[in-house]
């Protein structure tokens, strides 16, 4: 704390001595008055009480004088300054409370003042914590001012490129004021942390212009129908503003609701990579990488909110929203933004999203999503970065994930959820072609002739890009645990085939594998189809998917439903197709020898089970002999 309330290094002054002396030195005229190297040193102690009440008796308030309304300051003696130039001077402010100081030095200031009842005026320029700034202020009580009570002050600041202009009426007593305010800070970090207040960010924050009637006190100000631009987000004139700013605790709280015409959060993320760019753009462009850049959670860190908002539109890199409702609230680093209303890609839905930036991994969860009715094109274009799928879509999904960047995200999602889409396409694969033609090879095998080459060619003919399946309805529950997605049901209806399956997509290697039964029908109105027990496959990586069948298995098929039709015709039996060929074979030499010795079949003999005869065991002996005993190859 300076001793000295006021100083100065030179002092030119004229004062008129008879009003002086006829008021007995409560009537100060002064003529010119020049000061050079003043100082100025303003204090708020931690209590509230200001050393600035100058002219004030040191004894008791006098009592109000009858009509005056009372205000409870004491009197101030008037004075008349004059014109007074101020050259290289410094005013130095510190405040008890908060142990803030600001100090405008090489300040170059002329100000004006007849009477403490007439208008108080200050024109200057100087350096406001280092940076250049400007003011020009009224006072139009200075009396009142001095006094701690009710007062007006017309007010244009600006410091580096930032201004505030405002016009207010100080309420006395305890700091309050309503009146008019306008801030425009194309620098707003700048401004910031010029006023005391460092934002420890790195996206966004960088310019605020808000506009309206306010009302508030030395920590809280308030805002009603205000024209308000942050950042990229602007609000609705023609809506409901009513927000009000605190920085009297730990970190600056935004709170009210406001009406938005965009709500764009680009600057707060990433930018997009050029792989992720040329992937949207073009169809035939490589799946790219999942990005490892970095993503800023400090904003989450820097500010609260408590803001319930409508908004025309919220744009993300490559994700757009269109009219929606939210609430909105950040608290010590934790973000919850309950969407109670989203438009998105043509359809709509809800949930929460979830934000715990508190932590050296930050945790991002989607609570109770429910979307319906998406133009499954778009989404899967700007969200997924796929581009051959199109549809009307619909998503539930509860997932969670840790990180500082989607390829984090991607390794650690967790959690489930489903999907259908109708009356959807996907490009590059004509899948009830593929179907189509298998079922028609395998019609060859009544006569001999089916190809499995033949059969290789039809699927490869099937893909490329001129290729596409169509699919009245594709629809599937999955769960994901760190980042591998497993479909258990995965169903896909076509014009004349469906197919079911399962798989798992490996999202930190961009790899899948699953596997199809098909079903084909002959008409579009047909019921029942027919099944192939044909394994349809779609292995590989997300920039080189296969697709084709399990020819192993095909063959495999094929044979074994062949040997069965012989083995059939040559024993006059129906048998199994549910059981391998040497499990029915097994069973046919079984019943054959046991009606040789006489045994009967297991179904005629009340004897025990671990109870075994001679001949039974004779004839076990007999059949293990021919087909190997099971219990070893168990074994």
């Amino acid at each position: 704390t300076d001793p000295y309330f006021a100083s100065v290094g030179e002092a030119r002054i004229k004062v008129k001595l008879m009003p002086l002396i006829t008021s007995g030195g409560n009537n100060i005229q002064i003529d010119g008055f020049l000061l050079t190297g003043p100082q100025v040193n303003l204090e708020k102690r931690a209590d509230g009480e200001v050393n600035w009440l100058l002219g004030a008796n040191d004894g008791a308030p006098e009592a109000a004088e009858e009509g005056s309304g009372g205000g409870g300051g004491t009197s101030a003696r008037d004075f008349n300054l004059g014109t007074v130039q101020l050259t290289d001077g410094k005013v130095t402010y510190r405040d008890g409370g908060s142990d803030q100081v600001f100090i405008a030095d090489d300040a170059d200031i002329t100000m004006t003042l007849t009477s403490l009842a007439n208008p108080l005026e200050v024109d200057g320029t100087m350096f406001f914590q280092g940076e250049p700034a400007s003011l020009d202020v009224t006072v139009t009580t200075p009396k009142a001012l001095m006094e701690n009570t009710a007062a007006s002050i017309d007010l244009n600041f600006g410091v580096s490129d930032n201004t505030v202009d405002t016009l207010i009426n100080l309420q006395g007593g305890d700091l309050a004021y309503d009146g008019n305010l306008d801030i425009d800070a194309p620098s707003l970090k700048s401004l910031l942390a010029t006023l005391g207040m460092d934002l420890p960010v790195e996206n966004g924050f960088n310019r605020l212009n808000i506009s309206g009637d306010v009302s508030g006190t030395g920590t809280q100000m308030s805002f009603t129908n205000a024209a308000i631009t942050f950042d990229e987000i602007s609000n609705d004139a023609s809506g409901t503003t009513n927000i009000s700013f605190d920085w009297g605790g730990a970190r600056p709280k935004v709170s009210g609701q406001i009406d938005l015409t965009a709500l764009d959060l680009r600057p707060y993320l990433p930018e997009p990579s050029e792989e992720v760019k040329a992937a949207k753009a073009d169809k035939n462009a490589a799946f790219p990488a999942w990005p490892q850049d970095q993503i800023d959670f400090s904003p989450l860190r820097a500010i609260d909110v408590d803001l319930d908002a409508t908004t025309d539109a919220i744009y993300l890199h490559g994700m757009s929203f269109g009219a929606s409702g939210l609430d909105f609230n950040i608290t010590n680093g934790v973000l919850t933004a309950v969407l109670m209303e989203l438009n998105l890609y043509d359809g709509g839905g809800r949930g929460t999203l979830y934000v715990n930036s508190r932590q050296n991994f930050p945790t991002v969860e989607l609570r109770n999503i429910s979307l319906t009715g998406m133009n499954a094109q778009t989404f899967a274009t700007e969200v997924l970065g796929l581009t051959r799928l199109s549809g009307v879509g619909g998503l539930e999904a509860n997932l969670a994930a840790r990180g500082t960047s989607v390829a984090d995200f991607m390794r650690t999602l967790s959690g489930s959820g489903s999907f259908v889409i109708d009356r959807g396409a996907v490009e590059g694969v004509d899948i009830g072609k593929i179907v189509q033609s298998a079922s028609a090879l395998l019609d060859g095998f009544q006569d001999g002739s089916f190809d499995v080459a033949a059969l290789g060619t039809a699927v490869a003919a099937a893909q490329g890009p001129a290729s596409e399946t169509q699919f009245t309805n594709l629809n599937s529950s999955f769960t994901a645990n760190n980042g591998i997605v497993q479909a258990q049901n995965i169903l896909m209806q076509g014009p004349f085939f469906m197919i079911e399956g399962n798989g798992t997509v490996n999202l930190p290697e961009q790899s899948m594998a699953m596997q199809f039964v098909p079903t084909v029908y002959q008409t579009l109105e047909a019921v029942s189809g027919r099944k192939l027990n044909i394994p349809l496959q779609v292995n590989g990586t997300f920039n080189q998917p296969k697709v084709g069948f399990d020819t192993q298995g095909l063959v495999r098929g094929v044979v074994e439903d062949r040997l069965r039709g012989i083995l059939g015709d040559a024993t006059g039996t129906q048998l199994n197709s549910e059981q391998s060929i040497e499990d029915n074979l097994r069973g046919l030499a079984t019943g054959a020898v046991s009606d040789r010795l006489g045994l009967g079949s297991n179904a005629d003999t009340e004897e025990d089970e671990e109870e075994t005869s001679p001949e039974e065991e004779i004839a076990g002996a007999l059949i293990n002999g021919l087909f190997g005993s099971r219990k070893k190859e168990e074994d």
